[in-house]
C-alpha cells in the first residue's frame, strides 16, 4: 500500500525495491539484479564503481536461425595489406549504401574509388578489385528467410533486392532522456529491405571475429560475438522497425505485425561471406511479440550502458 502511494505521486512510473546492504558491493549487486555482474570495482571512498554486466541476458528469448555454413570454402581472397580499421568500416558501409544490388556491377569500381577517396584510402588497384570481390560475395550469400518468428529452410540474396524495396541509414530517435541508453537510443539502421510483406534489418559488420576464417561459418561463435556486441542494439532496432510499421498499419496490433511483416535481424559479416553459402550471416528473429517487448523493456528498466556499439 505504500509503495502504491509512491507510486501515484510518480504518476505512476515503475519503480524497483531493493534490501539495503551495508556492503556497497553486495547492495550494488542487488539492485542489478537478474543482471549478470561480470565485474564490479568499488571506491567505498568516493562512493563510485564501475561495472561491467553480461548484455545476453537482456534479450533471453532472441533465437538464431541456423543457415547453409560450410566451414570448408577458403576465405575471400585479401591481400595481406588489405586496409582494417574504422575508415575501412565506413568506406565499405557507404558502398553498399545507395547501391542497386540488382545491378551492382554498374559504376561500382567508381563508387568505391569515391568512398576510398573520402575516407583518405589509397587506390591501389589490388584493393579495389578486392572490394569488388567483397560486394559481389556478399550479394550472392545465401540469407535465411525469417517470417515473424517462423524458421522455414528458404533463402534469398541481396541481388534478389531491388533498389526501390531497400531503404539505407534509416533515422531512429528514442525518447529515452535521463538514461544510461544515450548512445543507442537515437542513430541510423544500415539497411531495411522488404521481402514479399516482410521487413528486415541489415547490419552491415566489416570487423573481424577473430585469425581464423572458420569462425564465419561456426555459429557458435557468431551467436557469442553478436550476444557479446550487439543484444542490445539489435532489440533496440527490430522494437523501433515493429513500432514504424505499427504507424501505416494502424488495425493491427503489434503481434499481428510481429508475425505477418518483421522479416529478422541480419548481421553481415562482410569479410566472412561465400558465395551460396551463409556464412559470416548471423540472423535472429524471437518466438513473439511479446519476448521482444519484454527485452526492450528489460534494457530501458534496467538503464544499461557502458558496452560496445558500432
Amino acid at each position: 500500500t505504500r509503495v502504491q502511494g509512491i507510486v501515484d505521486e510518480l504518476n505512476g512510473e515503475k519503480i524497483d525495491i531493493v534490501k539495503y546492504s551495508d556492503n556497497p558491493r553486495e547492495f550494488i549487486i542487488a539492485s542489478l539484479n537478474p543482471a549478470e555482474v561480470i565485474s564490479l570495482d568499488v571506491d567505498e571512498e568516493n562512493k563510485e564503481g564501475n561495472i561491467e554486466i553480461g548484455l545476453s541476458m537482456f534479450d533471453k528469448h532472441s533465437k538464431m536461425i541456423n543457415g547453409n555454413y560450410d566451414e570448408t570454402l577458403l576465405p575471400i581472397d585479401l591481400p595481406n595489406d588489405y586496409p582494417k580499421g574504422p575508415k575501412l568500416g565506413t568506406a565499405l558501409h557507404e558502398i553498399f549504401e545507395g547501391l542497386d544490388f540488382v545491378n551492382s556491377s554498374v559504376n561500382l569500381t567508381n563508387k568505391i574509388k569515391r568512398c576510398f577517396r573520402k575516407q583518405g584510402i589509397e587506390l591501389k588497384e589490388e584493393w579495389i578489385t578486392s572490394t569488388i570481390n567483397i560486394v559481389s560475395t556478399v550479394l550472392e550469400s545465401k540469407l535465411p528467410i525469417v517470417y515473424g518468428s517462423k524458421v522455414v529452410n528458404e533463402f534469398i540474396t541481396l541481388k534478389d533486392i531491388t533498389i526501390d524495396n531497400k531503404l539505407d541509414e534509416v533515422e531512429f530517435n528514442f525518447n529515452l532522456i535521463m538514461t544510461k541508453l544515450k548512445n543507442y537510443c537515437n542513430g541510423f539502421v544500415d539497411m531495411i529491405f522488404k521481402h514479399g510483406d516482410y521487413y528486415s534489418i541489415v547490419d552491415w559488420k566489416s570487423d573481424r571475429l577473430n585469425e581464423e576464417f572458420t569462425s564465419y561459418s561456426n555459429p557458435t561463435i557468431l551467436k557469442s560475438h553478436v550476444d557479446e556486441c550487439y543484444s542490445i542494439q539489435r532489440v533496440l532496432y527490430s522494437y523501433c522497425l515493429i513500432n514504424w510499421l505499427k504507424q501505416s498499419m494502424p488495425n493491427k496490433t503489434h503481434e499481428q505485425i510481429f508475425n505477418e511483416h518483421f522479416g529478422g535481424v541480419y548481421y553481415i559479416f562482410l569479410r566472412g561471406c561465400n558465395v551460396n553459402t551463409s556464412n559470416g550471416i548471423y540472423v535472429q528473429t524471437w518466438d513473439s511479440w511479446n519476448d521482444l517487448k519484454q527485452a526492450f523493456e528489460e534494457i530501458v528498466k534496467y538503464k544499461v550502458g557502458g558496452v560496445k556499439h558500432d
